[in-house]
């Protein structure tokens, strides 16, 4: 799962939601030291990470992306958050969900590490989520991941072209997020209401 589906998934306590969150951009030598709800955040995170890359839907959308499987976890999860905005079945309407999760961030990410704390910032400012919904917004989430890549290894890493596969195999792509979303959400739902929050 991507920020999308996290942001979905999180409790209404908003530091478990910004420790759910941000989870990916905290390194796991500062998780100990976070406000106890930030770390409940980080390990729901982590659940809902297992819980999910255990679903033979998500395999199946690993193995479309031939020449990208060292990269197919994520790439799988942005596209099912792209998905995720087209399939969109919560009460209140994708644009104000989206809002009100950066009114959550700005409130509360200055308890995360700086640099994670930054990321939040960016997050919020180029509309990170909003972006998800169109395939123009994924290849500039795409090329932001390059760049990020490129920087942390000092090569060139190229992910745009994945986008190819996501409109190639759309209808595949979309019939296995259906089945995850249909007949695996509800079930990640109720795991999530049960994991302890206390």
């Amino acid at each position: 799962m991507n920020l999308l589906a996290h942001a979905v998934l999180s409790p209404p306590n908003p530091m478990i939601f910004i420790g759910n969150f941000a989870t990916d951009f905290i390194s796991s030598s500062e998780i100990n030291s976070l406000h106890l709800d930030l770390q409940v955040g980080t390990a729901l995170h982590r659940e809902i990470d297992r819980f999910t890359d255990s679903h033979h839907a998500v395999f199946e959308a690993k193995s479309i992306l031939v020449g990208y499987q060292r990269f197919a976890n994520p790439l799988v999860d942005i596209f099912f958050d792209h998905l995720l905005t087209h399939h969109w079945s919560e009460a209140e309407d994708l644009n104000t969900f989206i809002a009100n999760t950066y009114k959550t961030i700005e409130a509360h990410r200055s308890q995360l590490p700086e640099p994670a704390s930054n990321i939040l910032a960016d997050v919020v400012s180029t509309d990170w989520l909003g972006k998800y919904q169109s395939v123009s917004g994924l290849q500039l989430t795409l090329q932001r991941i390059e760049r990020r890549l490129n920087f942390r290894t000092g090569r060139q890493v190229a992910l745009t072209g994945s986008l190819n596969f996501l409109e190639q195999y759309r209808y595949r792509f979309e019939s296995l997020f259906l089945e995850l979303f249909l007949e695996f959400w509800p079930d990640l739902r109720v795991h999530v209401s049960s994991f302890p929050i206390n």
